[in-house]
Formats: C-alpha cells, sequence, structure tokens
C-alpha cells in the first residue's frame, strides 16, 4: 500500500481515539453463499450505520485452496483504490489488508447495506468444500472511527460453499425422448438443451427457480428427429439454481440449470 504519510496520521489518530470511551457502533457483514467449481464469485462486503466515518483498517482472510483472489471490484467510496487501500502482498495466503481515511477529515457516509468493495475470487476449491471469510488483525488490525469516536465494530463473517453442479436428467420415456446434458452447465451467457423425439409431438416447455415460480414458458409442436432448445441469460433474472421441464402426453423431462449472472 502507498500513502505511507496518511497511514500515519490515520493509526496516530486512532491511538488517540483509542483512549476515549467508545459510543457508537458500526457493522461490517458478508453475506452467505453458495458457488460452484471454476466460477467466480463476489464476496460483497457490505455496511450499516456508515455514519461520518473517518477512518477504517482490518484485514480479511479466507482458505486460498478454496478461492482464488482475482481483484477488488465495486468499490463505495469516491478516493478508494486497489493499489492505495488494498494490501495484496498475501493473497496467495488468504490474507488481505484493508486501510483508508478521509482526506478532507469530514466524514463518509453510506446508506445501510451500501457495498464498501467485493472481492472477485475463482472457485478453485472442490464439491462440497466451504470456506468462511472473516476479519482479522493480521496484516492490518482492525479499528474504525467516526469524526468523534473509535467505534464499537460488529464484524460477521461470511461462508461460501462449493456445490456440486447436477448432470441428472430425470426422463419418464427415454425410448420416446432422448435428452442430452445442457450444456454448458452452469452457464453465465446461454445455454442449450439438445433432444431427439421418435415421434412427432407437442411440448410445453417451462423454467422455474427453485420456490416454483415460473420465468418462462413456451408450448409448440416439434416433428421426429434431432432439436436444440437455447436458453439466453436475459430469462433469468439473478444467479442461482433454475430448473427446466418438459412435458408431453408421453413423457416429462426435468434438469437442474445453474446460472451465473455476469457482473
Amino acid at each position: 500500500m502507498k500513502r505511507t504519510t496518511g497511514k500515519l496520521f490515520l493509526v496516530s489518530f486512532l491511538w488517540l481515539l483509542s483512549n476515549l470511551p467508545a459510543k457508537a457502533q458500526i457493522s461490517l457483514f458478508f453475506n452467505d453463499q453458495e458457488a460452484y467449481p471454476s466460477t467466480i464469485v463476489y464476496a460483497d462486503l457490505k455496511v450499516n450505520d456508515f455514519t461520518n466515518i473517518l477512518g477504517a483498517q482490518f484485514s480479511v482472510h479466507w482458505d486460498p485452496t478454496i478461492l482464488l483472489f482475482k481483484t477488488v471490484e465495486h468499490l463505495g467510496i469516491e478516493d478508494m483504490n486497489l493499489e492505495g487501500n488494498f494490501g495484496t502482498t498475501a493473497v496467495n495466503e488468504g490474507r488481505m489488508g484493508f486501510l483508508w481515511y478521509d482526506e478532507s477529515l469530514q466524514g463518509v457516509s453510506l446508506e445501510d447495506s451500501s457495498i464498501l468493495f467485493s472481492i472477485k475470487f475463482e472457485v478453485i476449491g472442490s464439491p462440497f468444500s466451504a470456506t468462511e471469510i472473516v476479519f482479522a488483525n493480521q496484516p492490518s488490525s482492525i479499528e474504525i472511527s467516526d469524526v468523534d469516536d473509535v467505534l464499537n465494530a460488529d464484524l460477521v463473517a461470511g461462508n461460501v460453499s462449493v456445490q456440486s453442479p447436477t448432470s441428472t436428467v430425470f426422463n419418464t420415456a427415454p425410448d420416446k425422448i432422448k435428452v442430452e446434458d445442457s450444456f454448458p452447465n452452469p452457464f453465465n451467457t446461454s445455454t442449450q438443451i439438445s433432444f431427439s423425439l421418435r415421434n412427432a409431438t407437442t411440448i410445453q416447455f417451462t423454467v422455474t427457480d427453485i420456490s416454483g415460480k415460473v420465468i418462462f414458458e413456451e408450448t409448440q409442436p416439434y416433428s421426429n428427429g434431432t432439436h436444440a432448445i437455447d436458453l439466453p441469460e436475459s430469462i433469468f433474472p439473478e444467479s442461482g439454481a433454475y430448473y427446466y421441464r418438459m412435458r408431453s402426453k408421453d413423457f416429462t423431462v426435468s434438469q437442474k440449470l445453474i446460472h451465473i449472472k455476469n457482473r
């Protein structure tokens, strides 16, 4: 990190404030989330009660055998930048430092649930592995202050659990319809479902979210032979698990889809 003068000022200021009784509280938190191997995941650090904050420093730790650090994005304060505010020399060991102070000395406020920054990771862990993303005192100790006090900080870790994508197609009549696994799956831009019919038929095709809400539906006749249905990312409102279903008078086919939305 650069800005050595600023760092010394913040450390001195926080030391002086540490001798005063802490009055207010601020919350910083990561949400739990599921991810899939070889995909990108964002760990959004969100804040509550971020009011007139003058400076902050802390560290973030994770398991580097599960998450591979890529960069930091979605910076929530105008003058923050990767080079000046983040210590990334130990990210291959699962450690990153953060140090920021308001050069105007006026204090900065953010709305509740605002993103302070997002850590971009590639998921390299195997299915059913997991890691917490936690706050720590190394390489940067935990200190947060507003214009008056050193604050009590409620720091909530997040968990990233690696899931196993399914390739199983449920098919009630494999003698009448043959269906390939949707490809790619997981996907971000689009996925394709290829199938072949023994006889001509009319198919009702639906895509639902995990709650069962229909997000896409069409019904149309198909001739015998080979066909493909392309599903673009535009029909999927957010990242997550979905199911497609194909129904006719002769069969029902379904499969789980994993959509990873671009950010």
